[in-house]
């Protein structure tokens, strides 16, 4: 009861085959912020788009602040935000990419970073 079965299946698939299951490598690498934006570092599970949402609301993506640009090299990425986020705030990250939404969970905490004073 309560278990996300969807991710369950993505999270454990070639686990009986043995075959190779790139969602285990589907992570948020790091962040890079600065005074007015921010450089996700991620790696995602295929080579496919990614949609993100940053929020200065850890409850809710209601009205998320847009990616400025993303670049790919493969399954690995960067997202930017540039001159859209303001100084000395809290933002929290999530990512959707393959139809699988990511948000890691630090301290029970969700993705969170500061921007510069």
């Amino acid at each position: 009861p309560g278990a996300n079965i969807d991710r369950v299946n993505y999270a454990t698939a070639g686990a009986v085959s043995g075959a190779y299951n790139a969602a285990l490598e589907y992570k948020l690498r790091g962040v890079m912020p600065t005074r007015t934006g921010a450089k996700i570092y991620f790696t995602a599970p295929s080579g496919n788009a990614c949609t993100w949402e940053l929020s200065t609301n850890p409850d809710s993506f209601a009205s998320p602040i847009a990616v400025s640009s993303q670049t790919r090299n493969g399954r690995d990425g960067i997202a930017t935000w540039t001159g859209n986020l303001s100084a000395a705030t809290a933002y929290f990250a999530r990512a959707t990419c393959d139809t699988f939404k990511l948000e890691h969970d630090i301290a029970g905490r969700r993705f969170m970073f500061v921007t510069a004073p």
